[in-house]
């Protein structure tokens, strides 16, 4: 059981702060620091709402500055998480020890003294619940990895807005239940709740203290936090990664069309007579554009969760929203910068237009799009010089609706898996956008324009509940086969060569290959040409077609081993057939 010191710590202005912090904890694990103290005797106005009465309370707590400095006594490391206030007084730094010891840690603070020069130390342990720690790219060129070098194959789901639906607690935990038992080790969900087609609902916490009003005339302090919300949205990224799963949190998103203006925060931002106006106030940007709005929000989500294990998607469908190519730089080096204690993987997402992702602070490139000849000029545009991982994040969702991205059969979605793989990318997203029939019917009721604000739905895609359609089984089959579970130790992409053996780039036959040679993967899309290939002389390899939609494999030629140079033609009648040949030892 770990380990809690608590003290009263006096400074000497009347004014102590209650310090809180595990004397020992788990490596990757939290460890968290809390500093409490009265918010009377640091005038604290917590909501905005005492500002400029006389006699009252007037400091915004959530402009305080607090960070703590944690030292690995044995190697020197060091790692300088910034903390956040959390309401009533209190205020938290969170870190995760990537090293067992023996760690230092002082705070530090420049706007209040009782913040200031606490120090303890923390023994950290091998052990803990969290087994392997958040998996990156990191050193590698192709593909991502655990921090203790073991490999990690996402297999991914997207669930929007999952955490911000008025249904409540039960949903959720509904949808906390479907991701356990599925085959997804990363899920992709918004920071901001969404306005969209079958998602027109108030969330249960709006992220900032302020008033909703209806036509984009809400009155938000975007200098100041709601901590309900963000105590919710924490839970919830824990409920996740304690699930053995990913949160890839996306921090901005176009779909809010001004409901709530979260979408636009770099117009609002600075408006004179708003909180925020001073903070902007000696920026060089235009009165009708300040970023400082989203750098805290940046700053206040990385402080919150990223300690827990997260992978940070800067938006979704970036060009769509109101942001220079150079806001969206500054971000990333705000991000980048706030995240620095812990470097967790950084992606941007496209709509029609791409992000130049050779740049240094991504991490990993993330594409929204299902044709191999996108992967074709991601790798030549932005892998040449600086290898770094493709993830098709978004290949169109496996469901019922009329909108094209959402009508995919149960079939093609992993059939795309495949596509990705043997192309040597890390991964094929997935969703679900299958419209139950009571909604649909509730729909109709309502007028079938799912822009209809009374045309609600919950799909996995929007607010999770419950998986539906025919991929997460497949999906489940190509996550045991790439992660070795069936018999085949299958190599990691950073050990693979990739190859076109025959026809077009949307109708070919796709080859990822052992470096030396052991293993091969042949996936005909489209097409079923026989090919050769050239499997060596020294050795032999046995051929095995691999079913991926029946789940099966199946024995070619009788077992008799192959070499030399082959000819492989897929099983008369197969379509998009997939075919192994592993080296005997």
């Amino acid at each position: 059981m770990l380990g809690v010191v608590c003290l009263l710590a006096s400074l000497g202005n009347g004014a102590g702060a209650e310090v809180a912090a595990p004397s020992s904890a788990a490596k990757w694990e939290v460890i968290e620091i809390t500093l409490t103290v009265d918010p009377a005797d640091h005038a604290f106005d917590d909501t905005g709402r005492q500002q400029g009465q006389a006699g009252t309370r007037t400091v915004n707590p959530f402009l305080v500055d607090v960070e703590a400095r944690f030292e690995h006594l044995d190697t020197g490391a060091t790692h300088i998480p910034f903390g956040f206030y959390d309401g009533n007084g209190v205020f938290k730094v969170r870190f995760s020890p990537p090293i067992e010891g023996v760690w230092a840690w002082t705070t530090a603070s420049t706007s209040i003294p009782a913040l200031h020069k606490h120090a303890g130390k923390v023994t950290v342990l091998s052990t803990g619940s969290v087994a392997k720690g958040c998996p990156s790219s990191q050193g590698k060129k192709l593909g991502f990895a655990f921090p203790d070098g073991s490999t990690y194959n996402p297999v991914g789901t997207t669930c929007y807005a999952w955490v911000h639906q008025p249904e409540g607690d039960a949903l959720e935990e509904q949808t906390l239940s479907s991701l356990k038992s599925s085959p997804f080790n990363k899920v992709r969900m918004t920071g901001f709740p969404k306005w969209y087609p079958f998602t027109h609902h108030e969330p249960r916490f709006y992220p900032y203290v302020g008033n909703f009003s209806e036509g984009g005339n809400s009155s938000w302090d975007f200098t100041r936090f709601n901590p309900q919300f963000w105590q919710h949205y924490e839970q919830r990224v824990q409920d996740v990664v304690a699930l053995g799963v990913v949160p890839e949190i996306i921090l901005f998103h176009p779909y809010d069309g001004g409901h709530w203006g979260f979408d636009r925060m770099n117009q609002l931002c600075g408006k004179a007579g708003t909180p925020s106006a001073s903070q902007c106030s000696n920026t060089t940007a235009a009165a009708a554009e300040c970023l400082w709005c989203d750098e805290n929000y940046i700053k206040y989500m990385v402080a919150r969760v990223s300690a827990y294990g997260t992978w940070w998607s800067m938006a979704n469908e970036w060009d769509l929203m109101k942001k220079t190519v150079g806001q969206w730089d500054t971000l990333f080096q705000t991000l980048q910068a706030a995240d620095a204690a812990h470097n967790r993987e950084r992606s941007i997402h496209n709509c029609m237009k791409y992000y130049n992702n050779s740049q240094p602070w991504i991490t990993h490139i993330s594409l929204q799009g299902h044709h191999v000849n996108q992967l074709d000029m991601a790798k030549a545009v932005w892998t040449t010089k600086t290898p770094k991982p493709i993830v098709w994040d978004e290949v169109e969702y496996e469901g019922n609706i009329t909108y094209g991205w959402g009508s995919l059969s149960g079939y093609n979605e992993s059939r795309r898996a495949w596509t990705a793989f043997t192309n040597q990318v890390a991964m094929a997203g997935h969703s679900n956008t299958n419209l139950p029939e009571a909604d649909y019917q509730a729909c109709l009721a309502n007028g079938t324009d799912p822009n209809n604000v009374n045309c609600n739905a919950i799909m996995w895609w929007n607010k999770g509940d419950l998986l539906h359609g025919e991929s997460p089984a497949r999906l489940e089959y190509y996550r045991q086969y790439i992660g070795g579970e069936l018999g085949v130790q299958v190599p990691p992409l950073e050990l693979t060569r990739s190859a076109r053996l025959g026809g077009g780039e949307e109708n070919g036959t796709y080859s990822l290959y052992a470096q030396d040679g052991s293993y091969h993967l042949l996936f005909w899309r489209d097409n079923n040409a026989s090919v050769e290939i050239d499997l060596g002389v020294e050795g032999s390899h046995v051929a095995t077609q691999i079913d991926w939609w029946g789940m099966k494999m199946v024995p070619m030629s009788g077992g008799k081993p192959l070499s030399g140079k082959v000819t492989i033609t897929p099983p008369p009648g197969s379509n998009d057939a997939l075919i192994q040949l592993v080296k005997q030892k």
